[in-house]
């Protein structure tokens, strides 16, 4: 799998060097025949450097030795320049000596830190001599310095950090957050299993990032809810937003505070349809009565009973409407908000109904007629009557 990885990752180098052979070409007056112009003069060591990477090009990366001397006399005219230190590099890494490559390669990125071909031999040279982490550091780097082979490093990371072999080092190296958000998601899509996940999110510390970024709870746990693991996708739930799997209640946030975020806090929705928003007195919005539309939401985990859905309402509406639902399944219980005041309405949950949504919905309306609405709480009790 990591030789995989390897001849994966030394495609854009050859890419890059494919790119540094035309640029030689459009600014070299001698092409790649040789080091000098026709015409006897000199030409500046940047142009031979890019002569030199042409030249590799068409040896191939198996005959960088070839290069080596002209490198070596160049590095005398240019000791500044990285180029040299990449052929060095390569050829010892077609030799097998990987942790002497990565020095060279060290070196090449201290002369230019934007040297994104370094950094794509550096990744490759690095998981040949077992330095995950240190292949993660310069992929993360890669993401920003090389956006058009961002597809390719990304994949890595995520192969990387799903692998057994490799996972954990790769986990715990990643060091920026939207890094650790989006491998995170991409393990979920890719297999939904929340106790790999519940450990990743540990071992990369993102219930630090999602702090950031809560958006980001949604994807990482929407994977699992998708699957039917509704118990799963709640413990990964608990684990970004900091939360004791059931210290929530029946009803995640029921005052509308908006610190916890969906599935199982409030989604809000807005759009020409209608609106709902978080304020200080709960919550409140407006709908358009053009179509029925949802405005808010919720994935509720009842067990099979009895209960009674409350709802405290400051601002009634005729075409506001609180419904329960099974997931993917039939509507258990409908009540509009008529009044203001205390409402409630009994309703019960059958066992194979193993996950729920809760939504506020607008009802259209002929002609259609604005209609806002504030509430501020929604419960869920056990009914034992």
């Amino acid at each position: 799998m990591t030789r995989l990885l390897r001849l994966a990752l030394l495609l854009p180098v050859l890419g890059v060097l494919l790119v540094l052979a035309g640029v030689a070409y459009a600014f070299s007056a001698s092409g790649p025949a040789g080091f000098q112009a026709e015409d006897g003069r000199l030409i500046h060591p940047s142009r031979e450097l890019r002569l030199l990477m042409t030249r590799l090009r068409e040896v191939g990366t198996g005959r960088a030795s070839e290069l080596l001397e002209p490198a070596n006399g160049l590095l005398a005219k240019a000791p500044l320049e990285e180029e040299p230190f990449i052929v060095a590099a390569l050829t010892r890494y077609d030799e097998g000596r990987y942790e002497e490559a990565t020095r060279l390669l060290d070196i090449a990125r201290r002369r230019s830190a934007r040297s994104f071909e370094a950094r794509f031999l550096a990744v490759d040279a690095n998981m040949a001599a077992g330095n995950i982490d240190r292949a993660v550091k310069d992929l993360e780097a890669l993401l920003r310095l090389a956006p058009e082979q961002a597809a390719l490093t990304r994949e890595t990371l995520v192969l990387l950090s799903g692998h057994p072999e490799t996972g954990p080092v790769a986990l715990e190296a990643i060091e920026e957050d939207r890094t650790k958000l989006m491998v995170l998601t991409a393990l979920a899509r890719a297999e939904p299993d929340p106790g790999a996940l519940i450990e990743a999110i540990r071992t990369t510390r993102a219930a630090e990032a999602v702090r950031g970024d809560p958006r980001a709870v949604d994807p990482i746990t929407r994977p699992l809810i998708d699957a039917g693991d509704y118990p799963g996708a709640y413990r990964v739930w608990s684990e970004l937003v900091g939360r004791r799997p059931g210290e929530e209640g029946l009803i995640t946030d029921p005052e509308f505070g908006g610190d916890l975020p969906p599935p199982f806090g409030w989604s809000l929705r807005s759009g020409p349809e209608g609106y709902a928003a978080l304020g200080p007195s709960g919550l409140s919005g407006e709908a358009y009565g053009r179509r029925t539309t949802e405005l808010a939401r919720q994935v509720l985990l009842l067990p099979a009973g009895s209960y009674r859905l409350r709802a405290e309402v400051l601002d009634p509406s005729e075409a506001i409407e609180l419904r329960v639902q099974c997931l993917g399944g039939e509507e258990i219980v409908r009540t509009r908000l008529r009044e203001a005041g205390a409402m409630a309405a009994r309703f019960s949950v059958s066992p194979d109904c193993r996950a729920q949504s809760l939504e506020l919905r607008a009802r259209a309306s002929d002609p259609p007629r604005a209609a806002a609405f504030s509430i501020e709480s929604i419960t869920i009790e056990g009914d034992g009557a």
